[in-house]
């Protein structure tokens, strides 16, 4: 609903609920209200206090667009805070207008991730909860005698540096619910800085055995509450909460492995590596069961179910994994079809003194299209195959492009499997499962093709050490 009033001078209430973040690309700013004008929002310190605080999470600057760049019309931004009340931002990111799909996860998504989920801490009252201390690294342990360690670290270095003054945990039902909070004690004996380490003792004697939930929030000084952290408490009862127990032995000589036997991401445990042999408790629930041991392919079994009171018997064989196929550019050209200028060159290696480049001796060229292709490869037999190769691909990011493709019929298509863009100087090492498109095929073949723009050449593509490997009876 409209929370703010008619008035362009209307200040939206404290306890607005609601936020608004639109992405756009470039400069690497978090703007907001006001943009059509340079007089300041009737909620500028709250405006400015959140983006701020997005700021200190990707290290963007943040602004008011009006002054820091120049007026615009017709924004998101002000039409959500304008219209909604809301807290309304822009995120510029990046430094281009069209950046590479590869520096999403590899750039964009580490410096917004952080950003974004402090945005979704604090969207039920957020010109509130900005100002109080954030709840960190909050972790829960297993003593064994029904109690557990509660730890957590609540900062307030980032919003004006206020002393904690207080901070409180609560069981499955949060604050905002009407839950109960419990207080916790500063580890040093006092609350007397802006960062406090916090604990308490939890007693579990009255907890049902399954899944809880702990939320931990701090209040400052000035009683600014801030936003929750939160961590999950296991209950696990011996004789009711299911086990899953079983033994990890390798294909082919069912020798026994020393591994880790995972449910899901929250439960692990690791064999004896004399036997093979494994047994841990879970909370009733699926779960996606892996076993995996170095030098052998893992194995998952999705959609597992357990139940209480339900013990399940669960072994796994894991195939020796090894080399399908090398390349570690020692030994010439080696089989290897290329496309002028690639070559093999002494100027960087990984190891130990040979690699292929685009671009021997300097930088490449404008309006480049040239690769390099292996020689056919049998890998009739191999499963999990991963395709793994060293490089330093030093490109104009958003426009030169390092790309990577795989071929299953000799050569006849092509499937491009990753790309690789922007500025590098040291080696990198690359691992890209491609068993959907290689898993047992005869007629395999890798290329390696630099494609480059108009203008703007940097030292391009090293590459070193190329490795098809899989599971295979030829491992043994």
């Amino acid at each position: 609903p409209d929370q703010r009033g008619p008035g362009p001078n209307d200040p939206a209430p404290a306890d607005t609920t609601g936020l608004l973040i639109t992405m756009h690309s470039y400069s690497e700013l978090v703007l907001w209200p006001w943009g059509n004008k340079t007089t300041a929002a009737p909620n500028k310190v709250g405006l400015k206090a959140i983006g701020d605080k997005f700021a200190t999470y990707n290290g963007y600057t943040s602004c008011q667009p009006s002054i820091c760049l120049y007026i615009t019309s017709g924004t998101t931004d002000d039409w959500g805070y304008g219209v909604l009340g809301i807290p309304s931002f822009t995120f510029e990111v990046g430094q281009q207008f069209m950046p590479s799909y590869s520096e999403i996860d590899s750039a964009q998504w580490p410096l917004n991730g952080p950003a974004l989920q402090y945005a979704a801490k604090i969207v039920r009252t957020p010109y509130m909860l900005v100002n109080g201390p954030d709840a960190l690294s909050v972790a829960v342990s297993d003593n064994g005698n029904d109690t557990y360690d509660l730890t957590a670290t609540i900062n307030d270095s980032s919003n004006g540096g206020q002393t904690v003054s207080q901070a409180l945990y609560y069981v499955d039902t949060p604050p905002w619910d009407g839950g109960t909070g419990l207080p916790m004690a500063a580890s040093d004996g006092s609350f007397n800085s802006a960062v406090e380490n916090v604990d308490a003792t939890i007693n579990g004697s009255g907890l049902a055995a399954g899944r809880h939930t702990i939320f931990v929030q701090g209040t400052d000084s000035q009683g600014n509450a801030g936003p929750v952290g939160a961590a999950f408490l296991f209950v696990l009862e011996p004789g009711v909460s299911p086990t899953i127990r079983g033994y990890v032995r390798e294909a082919g000589t069912n020798a026994p492995l020393s591994a880790t036997v995972k449910a899901g991401s929250l439960f692990q445990t690791s064999t004896n590596p004399t036997t093979g042999y494994y047994e841990f408790q879970v909370v009733a629930g699926t779960y996606d069961l892996s076993a995996e041991a170095d030098g052998h392919a893992t194995v998952t079994l999705s959609g597992v179910t357990v139940n209480n009171y339900q013990t399940l018997d669960q072994d796994f064989s894991l195939s020796r994994v090894c080399d399908a196929f090398s390349e570690d550019v020692e030994a010439g050209q080696n089989g290897w079809l290329r496309q002028r200028p690639w070559a093999i060159t002494t100027e960087s290696s990984h190891s130990p003194t040979h690699s292929w480049t685009d671009s021997p001796g300097g930088n490449y060229r404008n309006n480049r299209n040239v690769g390099i292709g292996s020689p056919i490869i049998n890998l009739t037999g191999y499963t999990d195959v991963t395709l793994n190769f060293w490089q330093i691909c030093d490109t104009e990011a958003g426009y030169d492009y390092c790309r990577v493709e795989v071929s299953n019929n000799g050569g006849a298509t092509w499937t491009e499997v990753a790309t690789y863009d922007g500025p590098s100087s040291q080696w990198e090492e690359v691992s890209v499962d491609v068993s959907d498109l290689l898993d047992n095929q005869a007629n395999v073949r890798l290329r390696f093709r630099l494609t480059t723009d108009v203008a703007i050449v940097d030292d391009g593509w090293h590459l070193d050490n190329i490795r098809l490997t899989g599971a295979s009876d030829a491992c043994y």
